[in-house]
């Protein structure tokens, strides 16, 4: 093997110590291009948060997308499909299952996971654009 087979476990021990480090991460991410990502524990959903330029939003069609209001509540919530959506106002705390609360206000782009169990609190009246996919 020589220094081939010990390249090979350096490499392996690099991920392994990678992987390691991402599990320690917090649940709240920020990333330099304004997106931030939020994982459940054990990592397999996530909730996106990123800004959108006005550029982006009227490429996207956001503006034309049905609104959802909800006043301050509580509540459990499953998606069945992918939600993407632009908050407009508010305040909201989203907690997935087994996870860590997701904090997100006005002028927050949102995407939900498919398949994702969650509660919703409500803090300040949430008002949004949304698209299921």
């Amino acid at each position: 093997m020589g220094r081939s087979g010990d390249k090979r476990l350096a490499s392996s021990e690099l991920k392994r110590r990678s992987l390691l480090s991402c599990a320690s991460l917090p649940s709240r991410v920020y990333f330099p291009a304004g997106v931030r990502l939020s994982t459940t524990l054990g990592g397999n959903m996530q909730i996106r948060v990123e800004k959108l330029t006005p550029e982006q939003i009227s490429a996207r069609g956001i503006k034309t997308w049905p609104i959802w209001t909800k006043e301050r509540s509580k509540f459990d919530w499953h998606y069945d499909s992918v939600e993407e959506c632009l908050i407009l106002a508010g305040h909201i705390i989203v907690t997935p299952k087994g996870g860590s609360p997701v904090e997100i206000r006005a002028g927050d782009f949102v995407t939900f996971p498919s398949g994702m169990d969650c509660t919703w609190e409500v803090l300040v009246p949430v008002r949004k654009h949304y698209d299921f996919k």
